[in-house]
């Protein structure tokens, strides 16, 4: 519970942060987002590419698996920059999109993987620019669906007034973001709760986050939440044999599926670099080998017309979860 509060105040400041540069500062002293350091000329360059996996420490199966899925992908990149210097490539662990911030500001990371809205996070707070679009399980958008048990009375959004949600966690872009962000668009409130057994005011919608994302299914089919989102792709994973006790009742907005985002302080043509070897990766046997393998990589694409279209919809959304959070 501590923890999902001690989330919600990061994405509180962070969100502000973005659309109010002034107040940046703030989250750099107050949340030990450390300032940007200067760093010393390197000869020999390791490149660090990180994934949030919560805070499952070292020794963790979620660690264990994610650097054997990330290694071959990072020393495959690597291996291609010799020319620039870069003598290695290695696979950094971190909690949240505000832990990479903070590595990415000190130089002591270069290149982060995530759906939109936390890429966005880092782009913002760090200053990262985003570089390809990661196409996963050969989806190169997705969207976010509000779901609710099979047999509920719950037909529209309207319905869920007065009712309790569930979400996955406070980052994610298709499990929290998506939907709330969409719903707060069309005029709801959203209230976050410790708990299930919270009190739901009749005008309002409450949210709370489960403890992980099979929980957070089997809270609605229990009857413990009324509705809770998720992706295509996820939700038949984790619903399994289950998938047909459930019913959508709303999809949002499609964005992007993972976005590629580097460090501002990199050479510009070692940037421009790791980018082309990252388009050309589903071009050869080997590439298209390391990608498979990296959780099911398609392909990285560039943004069209041009990079700003990273976080389209994403953006214009963030804006509308700082207007909530003022009204706190």
């Amino acid at each position: 519970m501590y923890y999902h509060i001690y989330m919600k105040k990061l994405v509180i400041i962070a969100v502000l942060a973005l659309l109010a540069g002034g107040v940046l500062w703030f989250v750099l002293t107050q949340y030990n987002v450390a300032p940007a350091l200067p760093q010393a000329e390197e000869k020999e360059i390791v490149l660090f590419i990180a994934e949030p996996i919560g805070g499952n420490t070292a020794d963790s199966p979620v660690f264990q698996a994610s650097g054997k899925e990330y290694n071959p992908f990072i020393k495959y990149v690597a291996s291609k920059l010799a020319s620039y210097g870069v003598k290695d490539g290695n696979f950094v662990a971190v909690q949240n999109p505000y832990e990479a911030s903070t590595l990415m500001r000190q130089g002591k990371l270069d290149i982060y993987v995530d759906s939109p809205f936390p890429a966005y996070v880092v782009a913002k707070l760090a200053g990262a620019e985003p570089i390809a679009n990661r196409w996963k399980r050969e989806q190169e958008f997705y969207h976010s669906n509000i779901f609710v048990k099979k047999d509920s009375p719950i037909k529209t959004l309207d319905d869920l007034k007065g009712k309790m949600m569930v979400f996955q966690k406070p980052d994610s872009t298709s499990a929290y973001f998506l939907p709330k962000a969409e719903l707060i668009k069309r005029g709801y409130t959203f209230t976050q709760k410790t708990g299930p057994g919270d009190k739901v005011l009749p005008n309002e919608i409450g949210y709370y986050f489960a403890s992980g994302d099979v929980e957070e299914f089997q809270d609605v089919l229990t009857g413990r939440a009324a509705a809770s989102a998720q992706n295509d792709v996820d939700f038949k994973a984790i619903a399994g044999k289950d998938a047909d006790n459930y019913r959508f009742i709303f999809s949002t907005i499609d964005v992007f599926r993972h976005v590629v985002v580097i460090r501002a302080g990199l050479d510009s043509k070692l940037k421009n670099a790791i980018k082309q070897i990252l388009l050309d990766m589903d071009k050869t046997p080997e590439g298209q080998k390391i990608l498979s393998d990296f959780k099911k990589t398609t392909k990285f694409s560039a943004f069209l017309p041009n990079a700003e279209t990273a976080f389209k919809g994403i953006s214009e959304l963030t804006a509308l979860i700082e207007k909530e959070i003022i009204g706190q």
